[in-house]
């Protein structure tokens, strides 16, 4: 008896314990950073590759255009009496995202997603996100300071944090987690994942989180075959009941 209980409760603790395991990412799906404000994006598109949602690719390609592209900023101004329209300064656009954007995006490309905004801290999503067949996290990471390592751990680079005060803003694709450490992709280096410690990780986390949602994919439904036999039987039964000399009773 004692033992049962012994059982049951040991169960009873298992199944409250986060399951995590481990999103191996491909190294053809890892997609490079290409300039400001592109991370997150790419991050998007490493997940969405990993996961095989075709509308995700090329986002970061397309995303890193039109951060290159200037934006006219217009005023009224008084030309020879007449007031008018004029171009006063251009800049380029600004296309660092944050949860909000990275949604209307997805909306716009019919991708489905789960996700939480900046400063929630619920680390379910975290877990969940990083199980066995999900594509990962994108999480946002305040005062990053990317350094390169010297050496790999067991296939990943080791993030160090800097010694001086970063002030940097970026996102990663975050692969797995438990109390020790957290393993994520850095779209600044695609070259191996990255191992931190998950002291770290919580000191500079923003709070936020999003999950990409596999579509699923309906099997077709075969058609079952019926034997001759069973043919000639209904054809008789179909010829049967047509028949106009058939009695109703």
């Amino acid at each position: 008896m004692m033992i049962r209980s012994f059982i049951v409760m040991l169960s009873l603790v298992l199944l409250t314990v986060p399951v995590s395991a481990e999103v191996v990412v491909d190294a053809e799906h890892r997609i490079k950073n290409m300039g400001y404000g592109v991370c997150a994006w790419s991050s998007i598109e490493t997940a969405g590759r990993t996961l095989g949602i075709d509308p995700l690719n090329g986002l970061a390609k397309k995303r890193d255009v039109e951060s290159r592209t200037k934006v006219r900023k217009w005023a009224h101004a008084n030309v020879n009496g007449i007031v008018t329209l004029v171009v006063v300064e251009e800049e380029l656009r600004n296309n660092a995202a944050d949860i909000e954007s990275m949604r209307r995006q997805l909306d716009a490309l019919g991708v489905k997603y789960d996700s939480q905004i900046e400063n929630d801290f619920d680390t379910a999503i975290l877990y969940r996100g990083t199980k066995d067949g999900e594509g990962g996290v994108i999480v946002g990471i305040f005062n990053y300071a990317y350094t390169r390592p010297e050496k790999k751990i067991k296939g990943y680079w080791e993030y160090n944090e800097s010694s001086e005060e970063a002030k940097g803003y970026h996102a990663v694709l975050l692969t797995d987690i438990n109390d020790e450490y957290v393993k994520f992709i850095d779209s600044n280096d695609v070259s191996a994942p990255w191992i931190a410690t998950r002291k770290w990780f919580d000191k500079h986390w923003d709070g936020a989180g999003m999950i990409l949602i596999k579509p699923v994919t309906k099997k077709p439904v075969k058609e079952v075959e019926i034997e001759p036999e069973q043919k000639d039987d209904q054809t008789l039964i179909d010829r049967l009941l047509t028949d106009p000399k058939r009695k109703k009773k």
